[in-house]
């Protein structure tokens, strides 16, 4: 009688581990971009990361090296956002995480997945800390060429952009042998310096041409990014 109790014991103890195998489940991740709508090459498009955890919370210490084919990705330096839901009725918490994308032609643009390590802090009596490795879904999005844009290189799109030049010295005539250097700096909102196309600066028979390395900057303050880009060359005078 002794075994039969053992055995028994054993085989009821066996559903309770399946169950609460099978509801330990490591963290959500899903992705997404916006806008959902139309999206027109060299537009901002923003790509959404989301981690979240059950009875807990989950973050990611390192973004993923995330690449897409036909788009340039720029990695912003900002923390991820907190993010609560529910799902399936179950409440979830985690972080929201931002990269942008850049399309450089028109078609489908794939992002295709890519490892991440996520870190989860589970709540209540049983309190810990572990890390789960996990791969972000891949997705793809249509980007649409302008019409009449075809055969631009280059393309930008933005809702404000400008441009600027100076001179110096700043004349109107100089000796055969004297220099003068060109600054040109253009400003974009919403556009990643590395989406400017570099300037080209020719010479001729008389004038020579010496550029210098562009100077690029992104500004990303509460959502809002704005690039600037400044080229400059020095024209020598034969």
């Amino acid at each position: 009688h002794r075994g039969r109790l053992v055995l028994l014991l054993v085989a009821l103890c066996l559903p309770a581990a399946t169950l609460s195998a099978a509801e330990s489940t490591p963290a959500l991740v899903r992705t997404a971009v916006k806008p959902e709508g139309e999206i027109w090459v060299g537009q901002r498009v923003v790509y959404q990361l989301d981690v979240l955890a059950k009875d807990g919370w989950a973050q990611i210490q390192r973004l993923p090296d995330l690449q897409a084919s036909g788009a340039i990705v720029v990695r912003m330096e900002t923390q991820g956002v907190r993010l609560n839901d529910t799902i399936d009725g179950i409440a979830h918490a985690g972080q929201r995480y931002e990269l942008l994308l850049f399309p450089q032609r028109g078609g489908e643009i794939a992002v295709p997945a890519a490892p991440v390590e996520i870190e989860i802090s589970q709540w209540g009596r049983q309190a810990e800390k572990k890390t789960v490795q996990a791969s972000t879904p891949s997705l793809r999005f249509s980007a649409r060429m302008p019409p009449g844009a075809e055969m631009l290189h280059g393309l930008i799109s933005t809702d404000r952009l400008t441009a600027d030049q100076k001179w110096e010295p700043d004349a109107e005539t100089l000796p055969v042998g004297g220099a003068v250097e060109r600054r040109i700096t253009v400003h974009a909102d919403n556009v990643s310096s590395m989406a400017f196309p570099p300037l080209a600066f020719a010479g001729n028979d008389a004038v020579d041409v010496y550029p210098d390395s562009p100077v690029v900057e992104d500004r990303y303050q509460r959502g809002d990014l704005t690039a600037h880009r400044t080229d400059a060359v020095t024209y020598l005078f034969k």
